[in-house]
């Protein structure tokens, strides 16, 4: 089936592998991860993201994005350390602190994943939890 998507990750490809050196695109590494991700496959997406993490540890969208590919994984501690590290650059963000919280409840840690809950709450702007 040659959905967008597919299109979109052959398009993408296509352009990556004419590039000497893909891990210098970061725009193009993020739109081939965006297609992954619509296709569902998490490890390809996590691949792109982690060339661009590779090289640039601060860059807030590819954090984002990692953490929320661990959540889908079901990778707690990877999805912990992606929030954490996202929360760095903004602490505010709602959605990663209920991926955290998440994750600490994956992990048992049920005090810190209430923290967390209690703090995505405080930030987030997401209707479903108002």
């Amino acid at each position: 089936i040659d959905t967008d998507a597919n299109k979109a990750l052959s398009y993408y490809q296509q352009a990556l592998n004419q590039t000497r050196q893909p891990e210098q695109e970061p725009n193009l590494l993020k739109k081939l991860a965006k297609a992954y991700s619509k296709e569902q496959k998490w490890t390809e997406a996590a691949e792109c993201l982690n060339s661009i993490f590779d090289k640039n540890p601060n860059d807030f969208d590819t954090l984002y994005h990692l953490a929320e590919i661990s959540v889908l994984q079901g990778d707690w501690f990877r999805s912990m350390y992606y929030c954490k590290e996202g929360l760095n650059h903004d602490p505010r963000n709602g959605i990663l602190w209920g991926h955290l919280g998440y994750a600490m409840y994956r992990l048992d840690d049920v005090e810190g994943s209430v923290k967390a809950y209690q703090t995505a709450l405080q930030f987030g702007r997401d209707n479903r939890w108002k």
